[in-house]
């Protein structure tokens, strides 16, 4: 990983999320939602989903002010919000690339785990070596 992006990276924080995506339970599931929802509306907080995310996210994310997006639009969108606190619910590099646009505002995800094919299928070292030759 390149310096200033793994600079950025050690930045972003990681949440623990309340599970609403996976409750079974459609009570606990309204519960869960309306916390989140009342949370985020009083909060200096804006949820960025990316369009793979659980209906219910997008949702939430729409209802709060937050954006349903790719993860370049995700990162222009929050780059322009006056918000400080940015949770992102997509895979790690569009976390990275929306701490890189704004790194005085605290950037959350719901884990750092998360990747994509297109994200496994260019290798930081492989891309830079052939950047390098080319």
């Amino acid at each position: 990983m390149p310096k200033k992006i793994k600079q950025h990276s050690e930045r972003i924080s990681v949440i623990k999320s309340d599970g609403i995506a996976f409750c079974k339970n459609n009570d606990q599931r309204e519960y869960l939602y309306q916390k989140l929802k009342k949370k985020l509306l009083a909060g200096n907080v804006l949820l960025a989903a990316h369009y793979y995310t659980d209906a219910t996210i997008q949702k939430l994310a729409q209802e709060t002010g937050g954006i349903v997006a790719d993860s370049l639009d995700i990162a222009s969108y929050c780059a322009k919000s006056s918000v400080k606190n940015i949770i992102v619910s997509g895979v790690y590099f569009m976390g990275e690339t929306v701490k890189i646009l704004n790194p005085d505002k605290r950037v959350f995800m719901p884990t750092l785990e998360a990747t994509c094919s297109l994200d496994l299928g260019c290798p930081a070292k492989e891309y830079i070596e052939l950047r390098n030759k080319h």
